[in-house]
């Protein structure tokens, strides 16, 4: 049985917007992931601890299944969560699911990449499931291979594999300005918010408590200002002092940035007059800020193989070239200065940005 009637969106963040707003669109709302996202609540958050040498990771970087309860709440939705599933309890509900018509999300671990990948089931047969996943729209794949990738994630990070979910019906009316003003309002308090705690969970990459919002741009401004002696340092401590800026964790945060200016950018339309103005002009604020990380990736020193934006030919701690690697240890404390210079331009545009919202809500 195949769910012809259920849309693929584009997959970004690890596919998790796509697809709830796929469920969504199947039901006759034509709602956008961009618009989902936007809901999210971990979007406008930022955080960092010096003392971790980064931010709290996976509870703000990536969204888990209590995201898309979250986000169906907002929109008026009912839902189904089951979780700690074992695979035969899973496939019973899939089952059970396709058969009445609703499309399944799940998450599973490709063989080809290691990555939290949210996936849509639209469909199975006695051998083959039918997902809309990274790869395309109704990609046939094997049940048993399927049920590999599936438990090795369970194995490896259980908070957030060994799940499924399925969208509910509609069950109340939404006034959608007052859920984009809530989001707003949400945005500003959570950067204002001086810290956050997250408590430790099995498989889960850095719980305790960070700074939060603008208090944590200032701690990363004074943790990359920092007065140290580089020369007395070797390149597995500067690798460790270094890791926020030259990993993907940096280029998570320049990532959620490029959503939010398209979120606000998305949803001004929904507005007129000064409302409208004054959300255009986040969202100008926030590409800028995108721009900024962009900067930030390329000028921070690079501590991985894959760090300045992939390019090769630039000083490296990580570089297989010798002479590379040499530069990138005398120019270790330099690189540093000049991101924090970045960094505090961050800091100020982000910060103009939510004045900008604090203007709508009031």
């Amino acid at each position: 049985m195949i769910l012809k009637d259920v849309p693929k969106n584009n997959f970004r963040i690890t596919g998790m917007f796509s697809c709830l707003a796929s469920c969504f669109n199947a039901q006759g709302n034509d709602v956008s992931p961009i618009v989902l996202k936007g809901f999210w609540k971990q979007l406008f958050m930022f955080t960092f601890n010096a003392e971790k040498d980064g931010g709290a990771h996976d509870w703000t970087l990536f969204p888990d299944f209590t995201t898309g309860c979250d986000v169906s709440n907002i929109m008026g939705y009912s839902y189904i969560h089951e979780k700690d599933l074992e695979w035969q309890q899973a496939w019973k509900l899939i089952k059970e699911s396709i058969n009445k018509r609703k499309p399944v999300i799940t998450t599973w671990e490709p063989p080809e990449i290691h990555y939290p990948w949210f996936v849509l089931i639209v469909g199975y047969d006695d051998e083959k499931l039918y997902l809309h996943a990274y790869k395309g729209a109704f990609c046939e794949y094997p049940i048993d291979k399927f049920k590999q990738g599936w438990e090795k994630g369970k194995a490896e990070q259980p908070w957030l594999y060994g799940s499924i979910f399925t969208l509910g019906e509609k069950v109340r009316e939404i006034n959608f300005k007052e859920a984009i003003l809530q989001s707003f309002n949400q945005s500003i308090e959570i950067m204002n918010e001086k810290e956050v705690t997250f408590p430790a969970v099995k498989g889960r990459f850095r719980d305790g408590t960070f700074r939060c919002g603008f208090e944590a741009y200032e701690e990363l401004i004074n943790y990359l200002d920092r007065e140290r002696d580089y020369s007395n340092l070797d390149i597995d401590a500067l690798k460790i002092i270094g890791a926020w800026g030259a990993c993907h964790e940096a280029g998570c945060e320049d990532s959620k940035r490029h959503d939010i200016a398209d979120y606000l950018l998305y949803v001004a339309n929904e507005f007129n007059g000064d409302k409208r103005r004054h959300i255009e002009r986040a969202a100008q604020l926030y590409r800028g800020v995108e721009c900024l990380f962009d900067n930030l990736l390329i000028i921070h020193p690079n501590t991985t193989p894959w760090g300045r934006q992939g390019y090769g030919h630039l000083p490296s701690l990580a570089s297989e070239d010798s002479s590379l690697r040499e530069e990138a240890v005398k120019s270790f404390g330099r690189d540093m200065k000049e991101a924090v210079k970045i960094v505090r331009k961050i800091y100020a545009k982000e910060k103009e940005a939510i004045e900008e919202l604090k203007k709508i809500t009031g």
